[in-house]
């Protein structure tokens, strides 16, 4: 049985696991919120059914019951006159108990009417037919009784009210009290109803509160247990921790238990680790910034030296400059000279150009002579080289 428990425990755990927050949190509520208006609705059903039973009571039966009565009380005092009558010494107190009867008649009647206007059950209505035809088959021989009194005939009136009339008299109040006890047997089972309705009604709330009750205290278990296993820890500890880690205290360690890697506290310690070793990066990347600004330092101081070196030679070149456009503009007066002479100079090319090609006319005919001469100097040197070997 305890392992069933567990078992089902576990698994009511791992399905709540499973739910959002808020799907967690509406299914709570809509369950105690169902459990409340089940005893709600079970309260007032049963207050409705002890409240119809009451209000049978104290609107039928208790009412009922006070009319019979009263009505009882009526015809009896009706009866007593009645029997005064027969016996009254002369014809003033004959009236005066004559006045007396029909003052408890109109009393009866008015109880035994409002009686038949409440809403009676058949079998009550059937009993109150009875007992008013009773009652008028009695107030009838009465008044036979009273005529007979005022006509001088007491004797024969006594005589009928003592016999007919009792007759019918107490059989109108056998029937009368037949149906007060069938009013007040009536009550009696409408009050043990409703007292049988109040019992099980309060039989069921206590039941439904016991159940609200059971169900609420392992809704708060299941639900702490969820969210302390989301959380991973108290909420308070959690909220320390955020407030380190906002803080830029990340030396605070955060205690997770073994196996816990989906909780907050979880995400927590790994969210400082990670803040841990990006920081150490940063930190690695500022050394390396610190070091690339000594040497970047460095090396502006020399350029800047260089610089001033450049900016020095630049002052020089600028005077070598002004020298060298005061020279190009020597040159270019030079040049215009040398252009006036070249003129000339062209003038005299031309003309020795032509003397040249004179020359040139007179060298090809002294070429030309030197070939005679070449040829009669080879004609001599073969001669020569015959009379050589002639002479050998």
């Amino acid at each position: 049985m305890g392992a069933r428990k567990d078992r089902w425990l576990g698994i009511l755990s791992r399905r709540l696991a499973e739910m959002s927050t808020a799907r967690k949190l509406a299914l709570a509520f809509g369950w105690l919120i169902l459990l409340t208006a089940l005893i709600g609705a079970s309260s007032l059903y049963s207050l409705n059914r002890v409240h119809n039973a009451s209000g049978e009571l104290a609107t039928l039966w208790l009412p009922g019951a006070g009319h019979l009565a009263s009505g009882r009380a009526a015809l009896l005092e009706y009866r007593e006159f009645e029997v005064k009558h027969t016996t009254a010494a002369d014809a003033g107190y004959m009236d005066e108990y004559q006045e007396k009867m029909k003052s408890a008649l109109a009393t009866a009647e008015k109880s035994f009417g409002e009686f038949s206007a409440l809403p009676l059950p058949p079998e009550h209505k059937t009993l109150n037919k009875t007992f008013d035809g009773l009652l008028k088959a009695y107030l009838a021989t009465a008044d036979k009784v009273v005529a007979l009194d005022k006509s001088g005939k007491q004797e024969d009136g006594k005589e009928i009210s003592e016999g007919a009339g009792k007759s019918n008299f107490d059989d109108a109040v056998v029937a009368l009290d037949k149906l007060a006890t069938a009013g007040f047997a009536a009550g009696e089972i409408a009050g043990q109803a409703s007292e049988l309705t109040f019992a099980k009604s309060t039989q069921m709330t206590w039941l439904l509160l016991i159940v609200s009750l059971v169900s609420g205290v392992m809704l708060a278990a299941l639900l702490t247990r969820a969210m302390l296993g989301e959380l991973g820890g108290e909420p308070r500890i959690a909220a320390k921790q955020l407030r380190h880690i906002a803080e830029g205290d990340l030396s605070q360690p955060v205690s997770v238990k073994p196996g816990d890697d989906r909780s907050l506290m979880a995400g927590l310690a790994q969210m400082q680790q990670h803040l841990i070793a990006v920081v150490a990066q940063v930190r690695q990347g500022a050394d390396s910034v610190a070091t690339a600004s000594q040497q970047i330092a460095a090396g502006n101081t020399d350029l800047s030296q260089r610089t001033e070196v450049q900016a020095a030679a630049l002052q020089r070149t600028a005077g070598a400059m002004d020298l060298l456009r005061q020279q190009v503009l020597l040159s270019a007066q030079n040049a215009r000279e040398a252009s006036g002479v070249a003129t000339q100079a062209s003038s005299v090319a031309e003309q020795g150009g032509k003397a040249v090609g004179g020359v040139v006319d007179t060298m090809r005919g002294i070429s030309s002579s030197s070939n005679r001469i070449a040829e009669i100097i080879g004609v001599i040197d073969g001669i020569a080289f015959q009379t050589n070997i002639l002479a050998l």
